[in-house]
């Protein structure tokens, strides 16, 4: 069996910026900003943020043509499903200033909406860590990726038989 251990990587940036600006940085240098879609990125992402800051941060989800959509438009990023994956905080969104149309993430992994215009930090992705193993169970395969991936990384499994 031949198996890969896939985990999403993102990066905290610290440098407070509007959302276009954080998205063009993000492109610029990494791939976009953040997609998240499941609960592991979202873990992912908490893990990527320096350990003492508690604040918020811009993430890819924004407002536009009346739904939500990610910054990220690549079909091929997402699975079925993934591109609705929303992680909401109470209340939220309520477009409370009547123009919050972009999102940002919490220390919590919550998500509020809020003005794009406003300054904040950004969490950008930046592909994938892909590890090949070959073996013969698969609880060999998981406990590599653990240790591969570090101990708070998430693995997801991609099986394909030869």
């Amino acid at each position: 069996m031949f198996s890969l251990c896939d985990s999403h990587q993102y990066k905290f940036l610290n440098q407070p910026l509007k959302w276009t600006e954080a998205q063009k940085i993000c492109r610029q240098k990494y791939i976009d900003l953040a997609s998240i879609n499941g609960v592991e990125d979202v873990v992912m992402l908490l893990n990527a943020v320096d350990s003492n800051y508690t604040g918020e941060a811009f993430i890819g989800l924004y407002f536009k043509y009346n739904s939500w959509q990610w910054s990220l438009t690549d079909s091929e990023f997402y699975k079925v499903g993934e591109t609705e994956f929303r992680q909401w905080g109470e209340g939220q969104p309520n477009n409370g200033g009547g123009n919050e149309y972009c999102v940002l993430m919490s220390s919590d992994g919550k998500w509020s909406d809020y003005p794009c215009s406003n300054l904040w930090y950004f969490m950008c992705y930046n592909g994938k860590y892909q590890f090949p193993f070959l073996y013969n169970h698969k609880e060999q395969l998981i406990n590599q990726c653990l240790k591969q991936l570090h101990i708070y990384r998430i693995c997801i499994l991609k099986e394909t038989y030869f």
